[in-house]
């Protein structure tokens, strides 16, 4: 996954190829691209804030935290445990435009829920919960926008089905 930063001039992308981890590249004034820097050797799913200070980011491959990393330098910070809230995995984390970073979560009974939180930090505020008897949701897909939430859910129904069996 890669994403551009609001003013245009680099790329933040994770690779799961050299083993997990968030790395930024920018062009240089001619246009051409820099190298690649490795600002995280853990992480995944990392995206820009639009005002371009921060980068959030999952902790590893199985989302144990939502992280943040200061932008163009400084010490990464968590921000949310996911254990905390009763998870087991963050999945994709988007940026609404007044800068909070909204998050999809999935629970180890299967629940789906979905979280807000302020990059400055405070108790993350949950949004929706998915009971999966009903319509759990843990895509990796939402938006946000207009004042809206829109995420697909899952809809689990079942038939059953008889075949004979031919010898």
């Amino acid at each position: 996954m890669a994403g551009w930063s609001p003013d245009g001039k680099a790329l933040v992308f994770s690779s799961l190829s050299t083993g997990e981890g968030v790395w930024v590249v920018a062009r240089d004034s001619a246009g051409g691209w820099g190298t690649p820097v490795q600002r995280r050797s853990g992480g995944s799913l990392p995206s820009w804030s639009p005002d371009g200070r921060w980068i959030a980011f999952v902790g590893t491959i199985s989302g144990g935290s939502l992280g943040l990393l200061p932008m163009p330098s400084g010490d990464e910070r968590t921000l949310v445990d996911v254990a905390g809230l009763g998870g087991v995995a963050v999945g994709r984390s988007i940026w609404g435009g007044d800068g909070t970073l909204y998050h999809s979560l999935r629970h180890s009974d299967g629940v789906g829920s979905f979280w807000s939180v302020r990059p400055e930090g405070g108790p993350p505020r949950l949004l929706a919960r998915f009971e999966p008897i009903l319509h759990g949701s843990f895509r990796g897909s939402f938006a946000v926008g207009a004042g809206r939430f829109f995420f697909p859910t899952d809809d689990r129904q079942s038939d059953i089905w008889v075949m004979e069996v031919v010898r």
